[in-house]
């Protein structure tokens, strides 16, 4: 091979390379483009792919909207009679500080 054609070469391999936001463009319309070939050929991947994941996730919202708010409640009061006896056991167990 002759220096030329090595040079000449080089120059297209270096010239053609993206960088930067026009890589990133170029990527998302190729795999935007790939995307739209694959819904094409098929239809219940589409359809389970895309439309009934939106499905699914708009219908939670809709009854997460359709339950009543909740409502704070009133903290406990802890009493020694709640805790009953283990089996054999007299007393009852009681916490203090």
């Amino acid at each position: 091979m002759t220096d030329s054609y090595k040079d000449d070469c080089q120059s297209l391999v270096t010239d053609n390379k993206l960088s930067g936001l026009w890589l990133l463009r170029n990527q998302v319309a190729a795999l935007l483009i790939k995307r739209f070939h694959h819904v094409r050929r098929d239809k219940v991947a589409f359809l389970c792919e895309i439309v009934l994941p939106a499905l699914f996730v708009l219908l939670a919202m809709a009854f997460s909207l359709a339950i009543p708010p909740i409502r704070p409640q009133p903290p406990l009061e802890l009493q020694p009679w709640v805790y009953e006896p283990k089996l054999g056991d007299q007393q009852l167990t009681a916490f203090y500080r």
